[in-house]
């Protein structure tokens, strides 16, 4: 009997990678309180990669490291683990939010005839105070960089 190679594809992959999936998506719940302390950085063959934040923790991972494969694969319900590797790690920080911009009010730019006619010509509200605080902002840039020098 012929079996259609697009037909065993889905059944080949959804098997190799559900147990992977399955740690992934679990890996917190799995570690408990040391999931502060390290991050599944890798999973290939039999060997996962924990990256470790500190070095003191590698060493007493590493020394723990026959109980973390054995609930690993307690918890997959099948032996895919054999062996551990550890990797020190930066902790991966959250990005801060960037502050918004404050713009200048029209008043307080003082826009040569030329860029008051150029923004004149713009609908666009937003876009128009946008500009005016960018020009205040490079007004600013260049006074404070040529304050003190000669103009001759």
């Amino acid at each position: 009997m012929a079996i259609l190679l697009k037909d065993l594809i889905p059944q080949i992959i959804t098997i190799r990678v559900d147990w992977r999936a399955n740690l992934l998506n679990h890996w917190d719940a799995l570690m408990g309180a040391l999931k502060t302390k390290v991050r599944l950085e890798k999973i290939y063959d039999d060997t996962v990669v924990i990256g470790v934040y500190e070095s003191h923790w590698m060493q007493e991972l590493y020394l723990l490291s026959s109980v973390l494969i054995d609930s690993i694969n307690t918890f997959l319900g099948e032996r895919h683990i054999a062996h551990v590797r550890f990797k020190l790690v930066q902790e991966k920080k959250r990005p801060e939010r960037t502050k918004k911009l404050k713009t200048k009010t029209p008043g307080s730019v003082a826009l040569s005839r030329s860029q008051q006619d150029a923004l004149a010509a713009i609908n666009d509200e937003q876009l128009r105070q946008a500009l005016i605080g960018f020009w205040g902002r490079c007004n600013e840039t260049y006074q404070s960089t040529t304050a003190g020098q000669d103009p001759r």
